[in-house]
């Protein structure tokens, strides 16, 4: 069965009626000598809670398979910043100067064009599409404008395939599940993809435009310069690296310095929201977890351009009853999606 993120939270919701509200959720290693991993247990209720690995100990883990494993099929298997990433591009890990950077946007954002204030447009940089930030930032009332030159710089990393000698040894080494994985991106190029998919995203919202220009920092910062000139708006610039704010404030360009953190809290409280995007990108970054009895496969072969922009899952059930009532919310939710519920 095949669903859209969005679906997630049926399922979610499905589990607790039969009684699962504290879900482990694995990465699937099945191989011979190896057992599954855990990444975390998530105990859903009015406000959700998630109980990590820690960095170190998933470090210790990790480290663990390592000379036991071909360093071809290590390659594939998150390490620990992989690990806090999957954190992080779902908002339950935000950055270091979160709270600050987004009161900053919401004031900014609450001009009054009919007063003659300019309009507001934000801009990103490679990596904080990559770490899905306009998704976690709050939603405000403003313009986006992005720089053709980030997705000429992420596309390279995240057009590349495994073939079928590489998928054979990860079957081998780890289990039958990895033969999903024919044909489809390797772990660094799906991690770039997730910048690529969010720049799609927003560039379908009704306030975004597109700047034309070529690759690389001084290009990139050039382009939104001459746009926040040229079209007389305030551009509010986002970036992740300490070089990239230098040289667009050089520019006099407003720019905010996303500081990521490094530490993983070993308990985390969250929303509902934010474990379906966790559950999501967790399938998406280890290309196939399991939880509750299911196997969710974040890339599966024969997944399609339209799977990767409509952010779809491909899911097997050792429970059928439950992946039929699944299919039946999924029935009721596309009729209110059409009704534009």
């Amino acid at each position: 069965m095949i669903i859209e993120k969005r679906m997630l939270g049926a399922l979610l919701n499905e589990l607790i009626i039969k009684g699962k509200r504290e879900l482990k959720v694995v990465f699937p290693l099945d191989g011979k000598g190896l057992k599954p991993l855990r990444l975390y247990t998530v105990k859903l209720g009015e406000r959700p809670e998630i109980e990590t690995s820690g960095i170190d100990e998933y470090a210790d883990i990790h480290n663990g398979l390592r000379g036991r494993i071909d360093e071809r099929v290590m390659m594939e298997i998150p390490d620990h910043n992989d690990y806090r990433l999957v954190f992080q591009v779902s908002g339950v890990l935000k950055p270091d100067n979160f709270d600050t950077l987004d009161k900053t946007l919401q004031k900014e954002a609450g001009r009054d064009l009919l007063k003659g204030a300019k309009p507001l447009y934000l801009g990103f940089d490679t990596n904080t599409l990559r770490h899905r930030l306009p998704s976690i930032l709050s939603k405000v009332n403003c313009g986006y404008c992005l720089h053709s030159g980030i997705l000429d710089e992420l596309h390279p990393k995240w057009d590349r395939k495994m073939r079928q000698d590489k998928v054979n040894l990860l079957k081998q080494t780890l289990g039958r599940g990895f033969g999903e994985f024919f044909n489809q991106p390797p772990l660094n190029a799906r991690k770039h993809r997730i910048g690529a998919v969010e720049y799609r995203k927003l560039m379908k919202r009704y306030h975004a435009e597109e700047i034309i220009g070529e690759r690389g920092d001084q290009d990139i910062i050039r382009g939104y310069s001459e746009f926040e000139s040229e079209r007389k708006v305030d551009l509010m610039l986002f970036s992740g690296d300490g070089n990239f704010v230098t040289a667009a404030c050089d520019k006099r360009i407003k720019t905010v310095h996303i500081r990521q953190t490094y530490e993983l809290p070993k308990k985390l409280e969250t929303s509902w929201e934010e474990v379906v995007e966790l559950v999501y990108f967790s399938a998406l970054v280890y290309g196939m977890i399991k939880i509750g009895g299911i196997t969710l496969y974040g890339v599966w072969c024969g997944k399609g351009p339209v799977e990767w922009d409509s952010e779809s899952l491909k899911l097997t059930f050792e429970d059928k009853g439950l992946e039929e009532r699944l299919k039946k919310d999924e029935r009721i939710c596309k009729v209110c999606w059409r009704a534009g519920g």
